[in-house]
């Protein structure tokens, strides 16, 4: 089962189908119908199973942070924003390496379903490193359970600074990238705006000069016209002339000479 969720994301269904036709070969048909109803997993949450299989010492430093910060220990939060940070970056690594885009939102909804594994201390109801679905983010009492079921008249301590500070830091930097896509397509409509009408410019001037050759050369066949009108009369006169001639040479031919 673990390879399946090990394996590259675009091999999922490929290999499901191939595991649970091992299983159902094998004898065990429930378990074949149950890997078979497996969703293939959304790039998020396969890149939240990859950094479980590839980055265990991050993720679990930030289990464990997230088990003193519950307690009530808030000196952990600069290792638990750390660990945080670690495994972001090993997400971006782990997307670019496989092909799958590496942006904010993703990224986002990664650190989201971390801390919510973080705060509820790991993967139930999945398998470790088999996580199905994104998780949302964690109420309050999740972190603070510990210290809440011990000391039951204590006041709620405050949201642990390590998540509020992941999740600023996710919302500045989707903030950014939303900037400058704003500031790239406002670029690319202005560059396009350009070559428009630099393009609209080049031919008009061409439109214009070839109205001009038109006109030319309209005025050249109005004028080729006329002279073959011209020709065609002259032809026509002088093919009269020529039938003229030639019956007055016939006649004087048939002329009987005098005696």
């Amino acid at each position: 089962m673990a390879s399946l969720f090990r394996a590259p994301l675009d091999e999922f269904v490929a290999l499901r189908k191939s595991l649970s036709a091992k299983l159902k070969a094998g004898g065990d048909s429930v378990a074949a119908a149950r890997v078979a109803k497996l969703k293939r997993p959304t790039v998020s949450v396969w890149a939240v199973n990859q950094l479980w299989w590839n980055e265990r010492a991050a993720f679990e430093a930030l289990f464990a942070s997230a088990r003193r910060i519950g307690a009530g220990d808030l000196s952990l939060a600069a290792e638990h924003r750390r660990a945080l940070g670690e495994l972001r970056e090993a997400a971006r690594r782990v997307l670019t390496e496989a092909g799958h885009p590496a942006s904010e939102a993703t990224l986002r909804r990664i650190l989201t379903t971390l801390t919510s594994l973080a705060a509820l201390g790991g993967f139930d109801p999945d398998r470790p490193g088999a996580l199905q679905r994104d998780r949302d983010p964690p109420g309050f009492e999740a972190l603070t359970l510990p210290l809440a079921s011990t000391e039951a008249d204590a006041s709620p301590a405050p949201q642990p600074p390590d998540v509020n500070a992941a999740r600023s830091a996710a919302e500045a930097a989707a903030e950014r990238e939303a900037a400058a896509r704003a500031a790239a397509a406002k670029k690319a409509r202005a560059e396009h705006a350009r070559r428009v009408a630099a393009e609209s410019k080049r031919v008009e001037v061409e439109l214009t000069e070839a109205r001009r050759r038109l006109e030319r050369r309209r005025v050249l066949v109005d004028d080729l016209v006329e002279r073959l009108k011209a020709a065609e009369g002259e032809l026509a006169a002088s093919r009269d002339d020529v039938a003229r001639l030639e019956q007055s040479l016939d006649a004087l031919r048939r002329t009987e000479p005098l005696e």
